[in-house]
C-alpha cells in the first residue's frame, strides 16, 4: 500500500520537477477557469445579450474547484515542502482564490442565476 505522504527528499530530479509541474499546473489551471467562469456569469447579467453561457458556467466554476482542490491534495501530500517559500505563497494563493471563487459563484448562481 502506497503511504500517504511523498518523500520529497528521495525523489529524483525528473521526478521532483514533474510533480512540482502538476502542482503549478492545477493551481494556474483553477484560478483561471475561476475567472472564466466569472466572466461567463456576467455575461449572462447583461440585458439583452447575444452571448449565452448559463449552460456551461457551472461546469466551469466545478472545474476550477476539482483543480484547486487537486492542487491543495498535491501540496498536502508532499508536505508543503516544493519550491521556493515565494513559490508556495503564490501557489497557496493561487488555490485560495480557485477555491473560494468557485464555491461564491456556485452560491451567487444559486441566488441570483441566469435570466
Amino acid at each position: 500500500m502506497k503511504s500517504f505522504r511523498i518523500d520529497v527528499e528521495n525523489l529524483s530530479q525528473k521526478e521532483y520537477q514533474r510533480l512540482f509541474g502538476r502542482i503549478i499546473l492545477y493551481a494556474d489551471t483553477g484560478a483561471a477557469v475561476a475567472c472564466v467562469a466569472w466572466m461567463a456569469y456576467w455575461l449572462d447579467h447583461i440585458p439583452s445579450h447575444i452571448f449565452h453561457t448559463h449552460t456551461f458556467t457551472p461546469f466551469l466554476f466545478l472545474v476550477a474547484m476539482a483543480s484547486g482542490v487537486y492542487a491543495m491534495w498535491l501540496i498536502t501530500r508532499t508536505g508543503r515542502q516544493m519550491g521556493t517559500a515565494w513559490n508556495r505563497f503564490w501557489i497557496l494563493m493561487e488555490i485560495s482564490y480557485a477555491s473560494a471563487a468557485s464555491i461564491l459563484g456556485i452560491i451567487a448562481y444559486i441566488i441570483f442565476p441566469p435570466h
